[in-house]
């Protein structure tokens, strides 16, 4: 499986090596590097994470590839990586359905419950920045449903997900993570939002009490 968003692109070649590569290492796994373009497909930037690695374990691999603080934030771009289908189906894991930001709880819950992770060096994927994107519009316009939907649903998840976490340091850190960007981070985004937003908002919290 490789979820791809509907305005980014694909390195269409690279698609052989990346199947061939998670088939001979028995994956469950893939991940790759990626870059940045504009509405025009020029490249803005590179991200350059990741190597040409043998299979680790899935909490291994994310120490490795992104430090133990890093692995949070680096892990909520399913994109990232190409899943065995078996493997996503053992887990019974779904996206949340409309609900933004829905890929939050996802990443994590299948790269640190893996056996076999394993990574490639080439850059395969174009993430767009697009103006107009689901996450530009958060953080430009503050929309209510969207500060709803980054506070409690998703606070929600990541706490319920943070219970299956066996290592003290990293579950206190999705614990935190939960409460302080998403729970109580709220308050902020309804500062820098309009009057009739705020009145949405807070309609949203009484209605799904």
């Amino acid at each position: 499986l490789w979820f791809v968003d509907a305005d980014d692109a694909i390195t269409a070649p690279g698609l052989s090596g990346l199947l061939e590569k998670a088939d001979e290492q028995g994956l469950e796994l893939l991940c790759f590097n990626h870059r940045r373009i504009n509405d025009s497909g020029a490249t803005l930037s590179t991200e350059l994470f990741f190597k040409d690695s043998e299979a680790l374990d899935g909490f291994a691999f994310a120490e490795s590839a992104f430090g133990h603080c890093g692995i949070i934030y680096h892990m909520m771009y399913v994109w990232r990586f190409i899943y065995k289908t078996d493997y996503i189906k053992s887990l019974q894991l779904r996206f949340p359905e409309k609900v933004a930001f829905e890929e939050t709880v996802f990443v994590s819950k299948t790269v640190l419950n893996a056996a076999r992770v394993a990574s490639f060096a080439d850059v395969l994927y174009s993430y767009r920045c697009n103006p107009d994107s689901t996450t530009n519009s958060f953080w430009k316009r503050y929309p209510a449903k969207l500060i709803y939907d980054h506070t409690f649903p998703i606070a929600k998840s990541l706490l319920r997900f943070s219970e299956e976490i066996e290592d003290t340091a990293l579950r206190e850190a999705y614990r935190n993570w939960a409460i302080g960007n998403h729970l109580n981070g709220f308050t902020v985004f309804l500062f820098r939002t309009n009057n009739e937003e705020r009145k949405k908002f807070y309609q949203m919290v009484g209605e799904n009490s």
